[in-house]
């Protein structure tokens, strides 16, 4: 059984490669590959075969050796890649391999870009927490104004009583 998640740190059992054996280029896998991934709402292209423990999609080619996915997409595109060339995700989703998410990037802007992402998902996390806080707050004000006007309906009635019978009492 293979495990489908694409977690960082997730561990994930080999999977079958998604491309025929007569795909012999890796264009052609990478093709078949595409033709068999998910597409997310954000338009990542969910790598379908094996992923490493940080969650990059790997591919093993015999001309080049094991690759992480979205450097094996830069090279069937682009051609020319240093290995200390880094490719990154604008996305952020290390399992995707849709070529548009990939941008040639430096170290340091690539870990800089995690780095304010992480405070980003951070901060936005954070800011659900207070709302959340908020809307149950709120919730709990309704159900006390709701048992207001359900009090103030029920006085309202005491009250048309009450003048009700001060009104028979004084034409007796």
């Amino acid at each position: 059984m293979t495990t489908t998640t694409t977690e960082p740190g997730a561990s994930r059992t080999r999977k079958p490669q998604p491309w025929p054996r007569e795909a012999r280029s890796l264009q052609d896998k990478l093709y078949y590959a595409s033709m068999a991934a998910e597409r997310t709402a954000e338009g990542c292209l969910l790598w379908p075969g094996t992923c490493n423990e940080e969650g990059y999609g790997r591919i093993w080619e015999p001309e080049y050796g094991d690759w992480l996915v979205h450097r094996a997409v830069w090279f069937a595109y682009h051609g020319e890649l240093h290995h200390t060339d880094v490719i990154h995700h604008v996305c952020g989703n290390r399992a995707c391999f849709e070529l548009s998410h990939l941008v040639p990037a430096s170290q340091a802007e690539n870990v800089g870009e995690m780095l304010a992402r992480r405070h980003y998902e951070g901060e936005r996390a954070r800011l659900q927490e207070e709302l959340d806080e908020l809307q149950a707050i709120i919730a709990q004000q309704e159900e006390v104004l709701e048992r207001m006007r359900e009090e103030r309906e029920e006085l309202l009635e005491s009250v048309a009583l009450l003048q009700a019978m001060v009104a028979r009492r004084s034409k007796m």
